[in-house]
């Protein structure tokens, strides 16, 4: 693979699910999902711009994203990052498009940015909540299941047959 210009420098984005899918999937189902993997780095490069000539380049498992340099208007591998995060929490699609299309706008939508940030992190903190609730009555469970157990170890019998008993037959007097 040759770069377009020499001091461009890239991102390799790979399709980590490639060993488990390949055996969990019919060929066709993980050709496709392939397919689908490719289109959706593209989508986000499309919708999401970093640079002006981003240069995306396929390859099976992965997609190369090539940056000329100098040409990028926020640090891509800073915003892969911000970006894999805020999905990683759920953030939505639309609001994550929106924050994108804010931050091209310069510093006079920080507002709006810090807005849908603290959106989010509400809607993150309303999760965590109900998950502590859920990891409690999880933790409840294992316990009473924990308990089940050792009271049936105390009372159950030895799982060992003893050994055969030495019987002494004194004579008699």
């Amino acid at each position: 693979m040759t770069l377009s210009d020499e001091n461009a420098f890239g991102v390799l984005i790979g399709y980590h699910a490639l060993e488990h899918d390949e055996y969990a999937l019919e060929p066709a189902d993980f050709a496709a999902r392939f397919v689908q993997f490719r289109a959706a780095v593209r989508a986000c490069v499309e919708a999401f711009p970093l640079a002006e000539n981003v240069l995306v380049r396929e390859l099976g498992h992965a997609v190369y994203l090539e940056f000329p340099d100098g040409d990028q208007k926020e640090d891509p591998i800073g915003w892969i990052k911000l970006v894999q995060c805020l999905r990683a929490t759920g953030m939505p699609i639309e609001d994550l498009h929106q924050y994108a299309m804010l931050m091209q706008q310069g510093d006079e939508t920080a507002k709006e940015r810090l807005e849908l940030l603290e959106a989010h992190r509400r809607r993150i903190n309303d999760e965590m909540s109900e998950l502590q609730i859920a990891l409690e009555l999880v933790e409840r469970k294992i316990d009473g299941y924990d308990q089940i157990l050792r009271r049936a170890q105390v009372s159950s019998p030895p799982t060992h047959r003893p050994g055969p008993r030495k019987v002494r037959i004194r004579p008699a007097s």
